[in-house]
């Protein structure tokens, strides 16, 4: 921001016209970011609206996904009818929706699913996709705490996060949370 306010202050001096349409570019990425504030903090604070319908959430997930991008998303409900307790719901549907915004943002994917159920004793989220795939060295760039995030989450309830290239191509994301995980 303070970057592209200086070249608005400097464009003014030469042409006011181009300083009026940095500056308004300038407004707009601090709202994008702002929103992104917004939502991180919303994040922080108890159970997401939809936690205790976790199919639910996801597929409601589904369908915003699918209104912003070309991107096609199934849903697999494997739960039976079982609920996980809301910790490892909200937990699951934050990194579901991580994800599948990973899927949008750099998969280049035309498809991706999202599949929930709860076998061996740990309640299971895997989000796969049709993508260009994942290469380790992009899980290590700095600045980018997606996956980071993701695991902690998944950590914080005794649970792990895989991230791997699918065979064939694409990524799969995979989080397993203990059934009687209880926060940390």
């Amino acid at each position: 921001v303070n970057v592209k306010l200086e070249a608005a202050q400097r464009l003014y001096q030469v042409d006011a016209a181009r300083g009026d349409a940095e500056l308004e570019a300038t407004r707009a990425l601090v709202r994008e970011a702002m929103g992104g504030l917004r939502r991180s903090l919303a994040d922080m604070r108890g159970p997401l609206p939809g936690a205790d319908d976790l199919a639910g959430a996801l597929r409601q997930l589904a369908a915003e996904a699918q209104a912003r991008s070309q991107l096609t998303v199934r849903v697999v409900d494997e739960l039976r009818a079982t609920r996980p307790p809301p910790a490892t719901a909200t937990a699951l549907l934050l990194i579901a929706r991580e994800a599948l915004m990973n899927v949008e943002r750099h998969a280049g994917a035309r498809s991706a699913e999202l599949r929930v159920g709860c076998a061996e004793g740990a309640w299971l989220l895997a989000v796969c996709d049709d993508g260009r795939g994942l290469r380790p060295e992009e899980l290590r760039r700095p600045g980018h705490y997606g996956v980071v995030g993701m695991r902690e989450r998944a950590a914080a309830l005794g649970g792990a996060l895989r991230v791997a290239p699918r065979p064939g191509g694409g990524t799969e994301v995979v989080a397993t949370i203990p059934e009687q995980g209880a926060p940390r």
